[in-house]
C-alpha cells in the first residue's frame, strides 16, 4: 500500500522523531568501568536541593527532572554574566535580573521560563545543567509524578540517583560526555567538540 504524499511525510517524520529521541545510548558496563569514567556525588537530601523551593529543568523524553538550589544557579549566572563576550553581557545581565526578581522562590520554578525571553540564555541551558552536575549541585528525579492521590512515591525515592557516572568519549567525529546512573541509564549526552 502506498501512502499519499503528506501522510507519507508525516509517517517518516514520526519514525525519525522516535528514533532520534530513543537514540540515547545507555552507558554500557564496559564504559562504566573505563578509565575515562568519573563518579559525581550529588547534593544529599539533608540540606540538599529539595529542602526548599528549587529551580528545575524537565527532560520529558527521559522522564526526569533536574533540580538546583537557587544560590547555585545564581552564582553560575553571575559568573557567566561577568565572563560573557561583550555582545552577550547585556543579555545575561537581563536574565540574571529576571532570576533575582523571583528570589526567594515561593515554589519550584522552571528555568525555561527565563529562556523564553532570551535565545542566548536558552542556548546555554544544557551548559547550566552540565556545570551544576559536574559540581554535584543537582538532584535528579526519575519518574517525577508524585500525586499522593494516585501515585506512590515522594520527591526523592529509590529511583533517584545520589551519584552519577560521567563517561568521556572521543571518536573521529568529536568528543563529549555522557552522564549515567549506576545501572547505566542515560541521563545526559553532551558533545564538546565536533571534528570535520
Amino acid at each position: 500500500m502506498r501512502l499519499p504524499g503528506p501522510l507519507l511525510l508525516t509517517a517518516i517524520s514520526s519514525v525519525m522523531f522516535l528514533s532520534s529521541t530513543a537514540r540515547a545510548d545507555p552507558c554500557t558496563a564496559r564504559q562504566l568501568r573505563a578509565r575515562t569514567t568519573e563518579t559525581i556525588s550529588l547534593d544529599g537530601l539533608k540540606g540538599g536541593v529539595r529542602e526548599h523551593a528549587a529551580f528545575y529543568l524537565r527532560d520529558t523524553r527521559k522522564d526526569l527532572v533536574f533540580f538546583f538550589k537557587p544560590e547555585h544557579v545564581l552564582a553560575l549566572l553571575e559568573s557567566w554574566s561577568v565572563h560573557a563576550v561583550a555582545s552577550d553581557r547585556s543579555t545575561f545581565a537581563e536574565s540574571l535580573e529576571r532570576v533575582r526578581s523571583d528570589l526567594p522562590l515561593k515554589e519550584d520554578t522552571d528555568l525555561f521560563k527565563y529562556g523564553i525571553h532570551s535565545n542566548i540564555f536558552n542556548a546555554r541551558l544544557d551548559d547550566l545543567v552540565v556545570e551544576l552536575l559536574d559540581a554535584g549541585h543537582a538532584m535528579i528525579d526519575f519518574y517525577p509524578l508524585h500525586d499522593s492521590g494516585r501515585y506512590a512515591g515522594s520527591d526523592h525515592d529509590q529511583y533517584d540517583p545520589v551519584k552519577l557516572k560521567r563517561v568521556h568519549w572521543a571518536n573521529r567525529g568529536g568528543n563529549g560526555r555522557q552522564y549515567c546512573n549506576d545501572e547505566g541509564r542515560d541521563i545526559l549526552f553532551i558533545v564538546d567538540t565536533i571534528h570535520d
